[in-house]
């Protein structure tokens, strides 16, 4: 390979390794900066800058035009008919009613939980 350039910075793996999948699959060769030392020592991600992609020089306008395909394709999908209405969301959650039930078996068995949420949006 000639001579290196980053064209790409990620802190989670999953995305670092699509990325570079993805640039190899249309004709890139790049490489992942990073993955070995971050692997064994995960906690040392933005110390070291996270997953650096690294492609050549001279595929730079390549990967610029191929990562703005997948910004296009995905402000495509986004607009009024979302996966679900945040209204009927926002209704479900008003309407929930704690429950309590938990907390005198925690006490009475001495084994400290926390309730586990059914359904709805987590948030």
């Amino acid at each position: 390979m000639s001579s290196l350039t980053e064209v790409g910075n990620f802190y989670d793996p999953e995305e670092a390794y699509c990325a570079w999948g993805y640039l190899n699959a249309n004709g890139v060769r790049a490489i992942i900066q990073n993955e070995y030392h971050l692997t064994s020592a995960p906690w040392m991600r933005v110390a070291l800058g996270g997953y650096r992609l690294l492609a050549p020089i001279e595929t730079k306008p390549v990967v610029k035009e191929l990562f703005a395909q997948i910004d296009s394709k995905s402000d495509a999908g986004r607009g009024e008919s979302d996966y679900f209405d945040q209204n009927v969301v926002k209704d479900n959650l008003k309407n929930r009613k704690p429950n309590w039930v938990w907390f005198p078996v925690a006490f009475l068995t001495e084994v400290p939980f926390v309730p586990k949420r059914r359904g709805g949006v987590i948030g």
